[in-house]
């Protein structure tokens, strides 16, 4: 019988405005989403600050620090000065190529924005590295083969 993992993340800012995310690592789990009692599920965390990881059953341990994965995303500003992308933002690679107007390169700000020092309307594509730490979860002996774990993943 095969184990469902599901990663559900809650997703907010603490009073610091620091940014924590927590996601299934795709490839270490080689694009599973379902695995068999005994096996590891690896998940990935980006924070801008430190955190920590705490849990219900079996055990959790820091697989590798401050890994980097190279994305290329569509940005877009519609009569406004910020633009998000979806990981947090360890740096931009080269100059943002637009199509049609060129506000010129933006800045990084919080963890997942980039800014323009005016509002405008244009469309590009950004490079940039993200970072991020991945986690390996490891089953508790005696557990059944269908159960729920909780992990919870807080800034500290």
């Amino acid at each position: 019988m095969a184990i469902t993992a599901t990663l559900v993340v809650s997703f907010g800012v603490d009073e610091d405005k620091r940014h924590l995310v927590a996601e299934l690592d795709s490839e270490l789990n080689n694009d599973k989403a379902n695995f068999f009692p005994g096996d590891p599920v690896y998940f990935r965390v980006w924070s801008d600050g430190e955190y920590r990881v705490r849990l219900s059953a079996g055990t959790v341990s820091k697989h590798t620090s401050n890994d980097t994965e190279s994305l290329e995303e569509v940005i877009t500003y519609g009569d406004v000065a910020e633009a998000n992308v979806a990981k947090q933002i360890h740096t931009v690679d080269g100059d943002v190529v637009w199509w049609g107007n060129d506000p010129g390169q933006p800045a990084v700000g919080l963890p997942t924005k980039l800014y323009l020092s005016e509002k405008v309307i244009a469309a590009g594509k950004v490079n940039y590295t993200t970072q991020y730490d991945v986690w390996r979860w490891a089953p508790s002996a005696g557990l059944p083969d269908s159960y729920t774990i909780v992990i919870v993943v807080e800034t500290i």
